[in-house]
């Protein structure tokens, strides 16, 4: 039995809002947000542990898109040429991962290399390209094409535009709008 007086205090919402795959669901990623806490959304990156049998976590990314929520992602590609397309009402950006460089075995156990700078952003994932929305128009809705050439953007002014993302992961530059398809509707 509880007094009127009590009052009973909700738990934080907390949790995966979005979840992406690649390689055969050997790798992971979520965007998890809090809406109660003062903890910032992140992505999470996971790598399956085959002898574990679980997914431990590789990587996070902390406010991907500033104060904006990640409203949609996508995987689009394998392997090497993997990227994730994340999508907030204001901008949408492609992650790639920064593959690190081979490394070299040494003839003997004795042999002594010299000691080289270690590049701690190798082998991690990386925003490599941005679109942001224009005229102050928001992003609605997102599709890649089976084969993670194209990608199909919906905004709120009615225009589907069409993305060629082909080389989003392995250049800065723009992506090139293929075509744009305008609904055409009225409400009378």
């Amino acid at each position: 039995m509880t007094s009127s007086m009590e009052t009973v205090v909700n738990p934080p919402s907390v949790g995966i809002r979005h979840v992406a795959l690649f390689d055969d669901s050997k790798t992971a990623v979520t965007y998890e947000s809090t809406e109660d806490l003062a903890l910032p959304p992140m992505l999470r990156w996971w790598a399956l542990n085959g002898k574990a049998r679980k997914h431990e976590e590789l990587q996070a990314v902390y406010s991907p898109h500033g104060d904006e929520p990640v409203s949609q992602m996508v995987s689009v590609g394998s392997g090497e040429g993997a990227r994730l397309v994340t999508m907030s009402a204001e901008t949408i950006k492609c992650w790639a991962r920064k593959a690190a460089p081979p490394t070299e075995e040494g003839e003997g156990k004795d042999e002594v290399k010299p000691v080289e700078a270690v590049d701690v952003t190798a082998d991690k994932w990386h925003c490599v390209s941005v679109r942001s929305a224009v005229r102050g128009d928001r992003f609605t809705a997102l599709h890649a094409s089976p084969d993670g050439s194209v990608l199909f953007v919906a905004s709120k002014d009615a225009v589907v535009t069409v993305l060629g993302i082909g080389a989003a992961g392995r250049s800065t530059g723009p992506w090139p709008a293929l075509a744009a398809a305008q609904q055409c509707h009225t409400t009378a």
